[in-house]
């Protein structure tokens, strides 16, 4: 029994001696270097980066169009509700409010719209249309169309019809319920900038829902830009006769040439006093369209009247001088 006590002391030694030195092992053990701290500019913090905005380079006024030189680009912690892609979205749009320099440009603070997509000189105006006189509803904004005229003149009995070409190349703004300007942008569209993918799916859900539209509900009526001074035309037409509109090629730009045929007479004649200047003015499309046209004049019975006749020039005089010795003597004309 003495001789077990002495071994298990021995072997307790024995433990107690390794596992000092296996303390004094890992203490000797060099230690994972502690990361080295890493001086940064005093003050300096983290940010968020900064994204680019697009903002007015000046003051300007409501009804200005954007020119290049009217915006600019700054840098900010986010993108404000609405903001611009970039300038191109800006240029060549007309503000509907004043903005002062250095204030974001908006979406909702440029013109979107039909009347957006006028050009200067221009209106826009309904027609109506069915199957046939939309061409079977293949119309689409954007296209080009010939419009023309059906007529039925004369009382019953001596009724005469006539048809013929109206107005050229006309552009289609809207046709049922599709429009030639883009829909107003969303907040949500800033999302689409980094994946394309989406912007594709979107837009592919957006024509298919155009294309459901087109099949459930017919068209009834087609907006157009027109020259202001062609506008009673197609009114007067609309209202006595029947239009048609011809799609055409968008590379095809013959027209008729109205200086071949005679002017039509207008509803309000000039007046008789007007000053040369005044009368070359009469030529602007916006006083053609205020002289008007009649039914007469839409059918062409009825020629322009001649201008009136300017006062005629007094013939001048000549004197003839006698001389006769030395007196003079004045008298006679030729």
């Amino acid at each position: 029994m003495h001789r077990m006590t002495r071994i298990a002391a021995l072997a307790l030694v024995v433990v107690s001696i390794v596992l000092a030195a296996t303390a004094i092992g890992l203490a000797r053990k060099p230690s994972a270097a502690a990361p080295i701290p890493v001086l940064t500019d005093v003050g300096r913090t983290e940010r968020t980066p900064a994204v680019t905005v697009i903002v007015a380079a000046r003051d300007l006024h409501a009804g200005h169009p954007i020119g290049a030189e009217d915006v600019t680009t700054t840098r900010a912690g986010d993108r404000p509700a609405g903001a611009l892609p970039s300038e191109d979205a800006a240029v060549g749009k007309v503000l509907l409010r004043d903005v002062a320099a250095g204030t974001p440009l908006a979406v909702d603070d440029l013109a979107r719209g039909i009347a957006a997509s006028l050009r200067v000189g221009e209106r826009a105006v309904a027609v109506p249309v069915d199957e046939l006189s939309g061409v079977g509803h293949r119309i689409a904004p954007g296209d080009l169309v010939d419009v023309f005229v059906h007529l039925r003149l004369g009382e019953r009995g001596e009724e005469r019809r006539q048809t013929r070409l109206l107005l050229s190349r006309l552009r289609v703004l809207g046709y049922g319920g599709d429009d030639l300007a883009p829909a107003p942008a969303r907040e949500d569209e800033t999302a689409f900038d980094d994946d394309p993918r989406a912007a594709t799916i979107a837009a592919s859900a957006g024509a298919s829902a155009t294309s459901r539209r087109r099949e459930t509900t017919a068209a009834r009526s087609a907006i157009l830009a027109i020259p202001v001074d062609q506008v009673q035309r197609l009114l007067l037409a609309s209202q006595q006769g029947a239009l048609s509109l011809a799609l055409r090629h968008p590379a095809d730009t013959a027209v008729a040439d109205a200086d071949l045929f005679p002017q039509p007479r207008r509803v309000l004649s000039a007046r008789r006093d007007l000053q040369p200047d005044d009368r070359d003015a009469l030529a602007r499309p916006e006083n053609i369209a205020y002289a008007g046209t009649d039914l007469d004049a839409l059918a062409g019975s009825a020629a322009a009247a001649p201008p009136p006749p300017r006062p005629a020039e007094r013939p001048r005089t000549a004197s003839i001088e006698i001389i006769r010795g030395d007196g003079r003597q004045s008298g006679g004309t030729r």
